[in-house]
């Protein structure tokens, strides 16, 4: 049971990594024609994004991997139930890929490339939250683990919106380390109401949650780790909101990042110890029932335990390394 802990534990890491880190980019893509207004300022919201949106999402293929890896059952099912949001998110990405790569102000085609970037950024927030809201309420599941029948529903569209809250919060915090002149003004103003759709979608997501799955609720409230959780969200919000009327845009970024990175702890909690609960508990896919062998999780775990510093210390290096030049404009292809 320790390593199957320990393997639940890593997947929590790396979500709520992936979680802090792309939820300002996709964050700010989203918001790319609110916050930008003329060419210039849309390029120098692309240029806080450029030396870090493709490293933020290898997060998002590492903690798919490791589930695959660690729990295939979990990822089995939850890849086939949920085929049509995760394959829109792949494809969003990919989107937002060829957007950053393709845009330019001479191309006839300039204004499809920013489009692409709002789209290739929105669907990929909602769809993951909408995924992780319906496996919180639970899903069909049958004997055999396999997904049976629609698992779209409120409590997924509730948590989809947080998401989306939450990156938005996320990426004004973001821009306000590096916006100057009118877009500094622009964007401390939509951080400012980003901050109170997030609080806002946080309860309108617990609402949901005690209404559509009042277990998962309860199961948050009756744990030590989920009080810590949800006390983790509220100093983040309301943290970042005295840093704003402070000033203090560093001190906002960071506590919008312990809100969002509070989030997939919540989650966890709310399911813990089942990975993919199910409405008939029966067939709940769980910690033991999902998990790889023990020789195979002890080689995973061997593998990440020295892997992890690596790439932990290496995203360090390139955010000390890249952040003061991320407010520069990306150069023109005239």
């Amino acid at each position: 049971m320790l390593l199957q802990l320990i393997a639940f534990a890593l997947l929590v890491f790396l979500f709520g990594g992936y979680a802090v880190l792309d939820g300002f980019d996709l964050g700010i893509g989203m918001l790319l024609p609110v916050l930008g207004h003329s060419d210039a300022e849309r390029d120098e919201l692309r240029g806080m994004m450029g030396p870090f949106w493709d490293g933020n999402e290898v997060w998002l293929i590492v903690a798919a991997g490791a589930t695959f890896a660690t729990f295939p059952r979990v990822y089995g099912a939850v890849l086939s139930g949920f085929y049509i949001p995760l394959m829109l998110v792949l494809f969003s990405l990919v989107l937002r890929a060829v957007s950053f790569g393709f845009h330019s102000r001479t191309d006839p085609l300039a204004w499809v490339w920013s489009a692409g970037m709002v789209v290739g950024s929105f669907v990929p927030a909602f769809a993951l939250g909408l995924v992780v809201g319906d496996i919180v309420g639970g899903v069909g599941l049958d004997q055999n683990g396999f997904v049976t029948g629609s698992q779209l529903g409120p409590l997924g569209v509730a948590t989809g919106l947080l998401a989306v809250a939450a990156f938005a919060s996320q990426g004004t915090s973001w821009a306000a380390l590096f916006a100057e002149g009118e877009l500094r003004t622009r964007v401390l103003a939509v951080r400012t109401w980003a901050n109170a759709l997030f609080a806002a979608a946080a309860i309108l997501g617990a609402t949901a949650t005690a209404s559509v799955a009042p277990d998962r609720f309860r199961m948050v409230l009756s744990r030590p780790i989920g009080w810590l959780a949800v006390l983790l969200l509220a100093a983040g919000l309301l943290g970042a909101k005295l840093a704003m009327g402070q000033g203090r845009d560093r001190a906002a970024f960071l506590w919008s990042s312990a809100a969002v990175a509070a989030l997939p702890l919540i989650v966890a909690v709310a399911i813990f110890p089942e990975l993919l609960p199910a409405h008939t508990e029966a067939f709940s896919l769980t910690l033991t029932n999902s998990a790889n062998s023990q020789g195979t999780l002890s080689i995973l775990l061997g593998i990440a335990l020295i892997g992890m510093p690596i790439v932990i210390a290496y995203t360090a290096l390139v955010y000390r390394t890249f952040a003061a030049r991320s407010a520069a404009p990306q150069p023109d292809r005239s």
